[in-house]
């Protein structure tokens, strides 16, 4: 078995990992919705599902190649899995730790949210590891060519993760800050368990940093990790003086190995009327068929707190369920 990018897999008979079925897929090992991945396999991460798979069952013998269509830690680490099989199920419970401390942002070993950084870092067109040519050509063979770079490195990151330094240290340090403010309880988190919310309370002061989420850049006062290793409310809900922003978890767009209940509703609505009481469009909803759905403001409201709390969890309430990655 070998990784060919998705493009270029033809006719060839596949596994698709982390994805979708490709047409001439033979397995699918995925907790995406639709993948057809046996409910029996099914876990959290498409990593964990290929590594129990590993050793459970073989793969069929007309599946000659590996693949998917994105980029990002579970996708690398299930598909290293497939490729170093003895390496992988040796490592196993670090390299699941990185899938989830990639797709869910939490962690159980900081090693493992080390990993997570330094690989998102890595493949930043100005990380300072993959030259910046690379990032001049589209998205499927960008994908391809970062599969490519970083299946060869990630033994090394899981063997000496220190060696990486310079590639987690800033967020590392970021994440760091964010549990310190924790600790002092200068920031705290509220949680009203028959919404499966959670509620962040963040001082004014605290300033926003760069940090990553799926490889990606991102911009918040609070590292996201350390939320998402306090609480596990899926439905989160940042509070900053004025500006207010609500968040559906990614793990309530992907199926996990146990089903939730508390689905995400439609909060296109709330926008339209959020925006009706400020009298400017400054709210969006960002489609819950987004990985990380995000309902915002450009600026800080005029809306007080206390009539979008209501506005909000009414919506939570009895909106209109439009994501089920179950059915």
């Amino acid at each position: 078995m070998d990784y060919v990018p998705y493009e270029e897999i033809g006719t060839r008979k596949n596994l698709i990992v982390d994805g979708s079925p490709h047409p001439h897929s033979g397995l699918v090992l995925s907790h995406w919705k639709g993948s057809g991945t046996s409910p029996s396999l099914m876990r959290d991460t498409s990593a964990e599902i290929v590594l129990d798979y590993l050793k459970q069952q073989t793969f069929p013998s007309d599946v000659t190649c590996v693949s998917n269509d994105h980029f990002d830690e579970d996708g690398l680490i299930g598909i290293f899995s497939v490729l170093n099989p003895t390496f992988a199920l040796m490592h196993r419970d670090l390299l699941v730790d990185v899938a989830e401390a990639g797709d869910f942002a939490k962690f159980k070993d900081r090693k493992a949210a080390r990993i997570a950084f330094a690989i998102s870092s890595m493949v930043q067109k100005n990380g300072g590891f993959i030259p910046v040519e690379v990032f001049n050509q589209p998205y499927p063979q960008l994908a391809a060519e970062l599969y490519r770079r970083m299946l060869s490195v990630l033994p090394d990151l899981v063997k000496d993760i220190n060696k990486f330094e310079k590639f987690w240290a800033d967020e590392d340090q970021f994440l760091s800050q964010s549990e310190d403010l924790f600790k002092d309880q200068i920031i705290q988190i509220e949680e009203i368990h028959d919404l499966d919310l959670a509620i962040v309370h963040l001082p004014n002061h605290v300033e926003s940093r760069g940090f990553h989420r799926f490889t990606q850049k991102r911009t918040e006062p609070i590292h996201e990790m350390s939320v998402h290793n306090r609480t596990r409310k899926l439905r989160v809900l940042y509070r900053q003086g004025q500006n207010f922003w609500f968040k559906f978890r990614y793990e309530t767009w992907v199926q996990l190995r146990e089903p939730h209940n508390m689905l995400r509703v439609n909060l296109g609505p709330l926008a339209d009327l959020l925006n009706t009481i400020e009298g400017e469009s400054i709210w969006t909803y960002s489609s819950s068929n987004k990985i990380s759905p995000v309902l915002k403001a450009k600026k800080e409201s005029s809306v007080p707190f206390a009539v979008f709390f209501e506005h909000l969890t009414n919506e939570l309430r009895e909106g209109f369920e439009d994501w089920n990655p179950y059915r």
